[in-house]
C-alpha cells in the first residue's frame, strides 16, 4: 500500500551543549526530542471487537457502535447521539402543543411529546399548517371517519355521481330501498310509492271463478293487467264423463290453446286435473277459458257444495 502524504509536521529540541555517549545514546535522545504536530488536529479511531483499557481516542465497536472515553469513569462509554437524532413523529393521547415534527401518533393515553412511546395506537394525524388532520381525511375522495361519523345505524357508505364514497342517511319509517327510475342511484320510497315487483318472489290472484256462474262445457274469467308481465296461469278443473269414451280438457288464453288433459271414463265418479301454463301477457284485459267436450262436462256445482268446477291462479312473476 503507497503512503499519502499528509501536513503533519515534525518538531525537535536541541541536544544540550554537554552531551556525550554512544551512537546508541545519541540515537535515544533525539527521539526523545522529537514530536509530531498537526496544523489543524487529527482524530484517530480505533476500530476492534473489545474496548481498550485506556484513552485511545474514539472507538467503532465491532464496526457499529460509537464508544468515547470518560474521563471521570476512566472507561469507555456508548457515544451521546441525542443533539443529532431526528425525531419522526411524536405520540400520545392529547393534541401536541408544538407542531416539529408534524406527524402525530394518536394513543390511548400518554403526554404527547416527540419520541415518546406510550398507549395504544388510535391513528395517524398530520399537521398541515392550521390543524391535525387524521390521515383518512387528506382526500375527499375517501370514506372518511367523518362521513362515517354521521352516519346512524342502517346508513349506508354508496357512491356519488363521480363515483367518490358518500354517505346514504337511512331513510324514513316503512320505507323501502331501491334503485331510481333512471337506474343510477339508490333512493328510500315508501311502499305506497312503489311497484313491490321485485321485491317480492311474485304477486298471486285467487282462486278466481266464471262469475257468470256454471257452464257444463265453459268456464271463463277476465283478469286486467296495469302493465306487461310474465304470468303462470293455473287451473284446476273438476270434470266428470256422461257416456263411455274420453273427452279433452284444455286450457285457452285470448282464444290462443295453451295446454290440455285427456279424461277417460275409468271406474271413477269424477276426474280431477290441473293445466298450466306460461307466458308475457300485456297490460290490460285478458280471457282465460277451461272448456270440455262432451262426453265430458264440468261437475255440477250443486252434487259438490255449490263449489264452481273451474278455478283459476295466476301468479304474476
Amino acid at each position: 500500500m503507497g503512503l499519502v502524504a499528509t501536513q503533519l509536521l515534525i518538531q525537535g529540541a536541541p541536544l544540550p551543549a554537554t552531551f556525550q555517549g554512544t551512537p546508541n545514546d545519541f540515537f535515544r535522545a533525539m527521539l526523545e526530542r522529537l514530536r509530531i504536530v498537526s496544523p489543524s488536529g487529527i482524530v484517530s479511531i480505533f476500530v476492534g471487537d473489545t474496548l481498550p483499557g485506556s484513552n485511545v481516542g474514539p472507538v467503532l465497536l465491532g464496526g457499529t457502535r460509537w464508544f468515547v472515553w470518560d474521563p471521570d469513569l476512566k472507561q469507555y462509554v456508548p457515544q451521546d447521539l441525542t443533539g443529532a437524532e431526528t425525531l419522526w413523529l411524536q405520540t400520545g393521547a392529547n393534541i401536541p402543543t408544538v407542531t416539529d415534527p408534524p406527524i402525530w401518533l394518536r394513543t390511548t393515553t400518554g403526554v404527547t411529546a416527540p419520541g415518546t412511546s406510550q398507549g395504544t395506537p388510535v391513528g395517524f394525524y398530520l399537521f398541515d399548517g392550521s390543524s391535525w388532520v387524521g390521515f383518512t381525511e387528506l382526500l375527499n375522495a375517501e370514506v372518511t371517519l367523518t362521513k362515517m361519523a354521521d352516519g346512524v345505524r342502517g346508513s349506508l357508505i354508496t357512491y356519488d355521481p363521480v363515483n367518490r364514497p358518500a354517505l346514504l342517511s337511512i331513510g324514513p319509517a316503512n320505507a323501502f330501498l331501491r334503485v331510481n327510475a333512471a337506474g343510477t342511484d339508490l333512493e328510500y320510497r315508501s311502499s305506497d310509492d312503489i311497484d313491490l315487483k321485485g321485491l317480492l318472489s311474485g304477486q298471486i290472484f285467487g282462486p278466481l271463478t266464471d262469475t257468470s256462474g256454471y257452464h257444463t262445457n265453459t268456464q271463463s274469467v277476465v283478469i286486467s293487467l296495469t302493465e306487461t308481465r310474465e304470468c303462470l296461469i293455473y287451473c284446476y278443473t273438476n270434470a266428470v264423463l256422461t257416456a263411455p269414451g274420453f273427452a279433452i280438457c284444455s286450457l285457452t288464453v285470448d282464444g290462443s290453446f295453451r295446454d290440455s288433459v285427456r279424461l277417460e271414463n275409468v271406474n271413477t265418479d269424477y276426474n280431477a286435473a290441473t293445466l298450466i301454463t306460461r307466458g308475457i301477457l300485456t297490460a290490460g284485459p285478458h280471457t282465460l277459458t277451461a272448456t270440455i267436450p262432451a262426453p265430458g262436462a264440468f261437475t255440477d256445482p250443486t252434487l259438490n257444495n255449490g263449489v264452481l268446477p273451474v278455478k283459476f291462479l295466476i301468479q304474476l312473476l
